[in-house]
This record gives structure tokens, C-alpha cells and sequence, in this order.
């Protein structure tokens, strides 16, 4: 087995896009390390919940990516938890 090479730190995108388009991939990644992509395996088998986009004020956005920060939860997460609690108390 090779040794790999180290990336080394980007000073911002064009600096990482001059060295990837100058330098090999599999210079510097261990196939054996990959992990499959957890999402990817759950679409394969159709286990997805499907996706809805949904727009909101800004300001009502930035409310929720900080909430959702200070949970240290993802946005979509926090989102569906409040639209479950939002449907569970009305009456449809």
C-alpha cells in the first residue's frame, strides 16, 4: 500500500480548485477508510421520506437556523419536528 499525501489547507475555493485540477485524488484518499453514504443506501431501498420545499421569510429562517443551532439539531429535523407538534395540536 502507497503512502498517501496529506491536502493541504485552502486559503478559499479557487485556491482548492488550482490544486485538485493539478493533483490526482487518489494521491491523497484511502479507498479502505470510505464509508457508503447512509442516505444513498436508504434510497436505494426507498426508505426516503420525500422532500418538500417550503418558503419562509428570512427573518422566520434565521429564527429557526439559530434555534436549531443552539439544539445542535439539523434545520430540516428541527422543522419537522415543529410542523409534527403544529399538526398534532390543530384540528384538520
Amino acid at each position: 500500500m502507497k503512502k498517501l499525501k496529506k491536502i493541504p489547507n485552502f486559503k478559499n475555493e479557487d485556491e482548492e480548485f488550482e490544486f485538485w485540477s493539478t493533483h490526482d485524488f487518489m494521491d491523497y484518499f484511502d479507498w479502505n477508510s470510505a464509508v457508503a453514504n447512509p442516505d444513498m443506501n436508504e434510497l436505494m431501498k426507498g426508505n426516503l421520506v420525500p422532500r418538500e420545499t417550503v418558503s419562509i421569510a428570512p427573518s422566520i429562517a434565521r429564527k429557526i437556523k439559530a434555534r436549531a443551532k443552539k439544539l445542535r439539531l439539523p434545520v430540516d429535523t428541527l422543522v419537522s419536528q415543529y410542523l409534527q407538534q403544529g399538526l398534532s395540536s390543530s384540528r384538520l
